[in-house]
């Protein structure tokens, strides 16, 4: 999804994936209208004031700011169910299943401003389950991938501790909901599917791309569930994440591109307060 550099963010992305921003199938808080940056299908508009005011990673314009910069940034400030969080070191028993058709995802790479972001062609989110890249069928609610970008370092920790980044797969479900998959990555062995990727955002200009997603993401995994926001402007809430417990590696090749782009665009994880992090077991076909 292509984006004036520099003036969405990838989280933005998730709202952004038009009037967006719901979790769970819940119409999350102040839910934007089609927007551009992180969650954004098709150049949705972005949260009212979130294409307007200038937001960072460091100085006066960084998180620990956001809710002073615009009035639709309140929740940054305020929220009580913000995104990240820390995660324990294994996925809770929760029992539930979640169903994740993967396929292809074709689009464009560009910079936001404040990350690379893949926006899927036909990622119409319109809970058909026939939408390009994946669909995710969480709680009977249906939601296509309508983009993916990524973090460095991770923004949810597990124990304590970051992954080296975390990509972020945002789906969304015909009345709006947003639902995020997260999936961490450490340095190790290379892994191929996401070279194509990483070549898109090494040069550094729009450049259409066609991720092999059934190769990318690992073959089973269960899931840490839990309600949260976007993590960036304007942090709306009602969002839900499933973050991966396997992992995927990249070499260091491969982080080395990925880090140059973004040295550090994540946010610090927040309380949990009355929530609590469970899990499911995500079950993959094609």
């Amino acid at each position: 999804m292509s984006v004036p550099a520099r003036a969405f963010t990838p989280a933005v992305l998730l709202l952004a994936v038009a009037g967006l921003t719901s979790c769970g199938g819940v119409p999350v808080s102040s839910p934007p209208a089609p927007a551009n940056t992180v969650e954004r299908p098709q150049e949705p508009a972005p949260e009212p004031g979130a294409d307007r005011v200038h937001w960072a990673y460091d100085g006066d314009d960084g998180p620990t700011h956001w809710g002073e910069l615009s009035d639709d940034f309140a929740l940054c400030a305020d929220g009580s169910h913000q995104s990240p969080v820390d995660l324990p070191a294994r996925v809770p028993h929760g029992g539930g299943r979640t169903d994740v058709q993967v396929g292809d995802a074709e689009g464009a790479v560009a910079d936001t401003g404040h990350t690379f972001q893949l926006t899927v062609n036909d990622g119409d989110g319109d809970g058909d389950g026939d939408g390009a890249g994946t669909s995710v069928i969480h709680d009977q609610v249906t939601y296509d991938l309508v983009q993916m970008h990524y973090h460095v370092p991770s923004e949810h920790t597990v124990a304590g501790d970051p992954a080296d980044v975390e990509f972020h797969f945002v789906h969304r479900s015909p009345d709006g909901g947003v639902l995020v998959l997260g999936l961490l990555a450490e340095k190790g062995d290379k892994t191929p599917a996401v070279q194509p990727f990483i070549d898109a955002v090494r040069a550094d200009e729009q450049t259409e791309t066609d991720l092999d997603l059934s190769r990318m993401l690992p073959g089973e995994s269960p899931a840490y569930s839990y309600e949260g926001s976007l993590t960036t402007p304007p942090c709306t809430e009602g969002v839900q994440w499933l973050v991966l417990q396997e992992r995927i590696t990249l070499s260091s090749g491969q982080l080395a591109v990925l880090t140059r782009a973004e040295d550090h665009n994540a946010r610090s994880t927040h309380p949990l307060g009355d929530r609590e992090v469970d899990g499911t077991d995500l079950r993959f076909g094609d």
